[in-house]
């Protein structure tokens, strides 16, 4: 509910003031994203690894999807 609140606010502020708003707003979530690429970087190479390695075999991707949405439509 705050955040309909804090956006209608937003809507009445000139459109300057708005971008600057906007802009710092996507840079506080780009932090995030970023750290969250890493963690997926650092995971698929980990896999991969273990897939060099033979610990894992690899799968096709299609097949397994059509796996799983077959199972869900039962």
């Amino acid at each position: 509910m705050e955040a309909i609140l804090i956006e209608k606010e937003a809507m009445v502020l000139p459109e300057a003031e708005r971008a600057v708003l906007a802009e710092r707003l996507l840079a506080s979530l780009e932090s995030k994203k970023i750290a969250y690429d890493e963690e997926w970087l650092e995971e698929s190479k980990e896999r991969f690894e273990a897939y060099k390695a033979g610990l894992i075999k690899s799968m096709n991707g299609e097949e397994e999807v059509a796996k799983i949405r077959a199972s869900l439509r039962k």
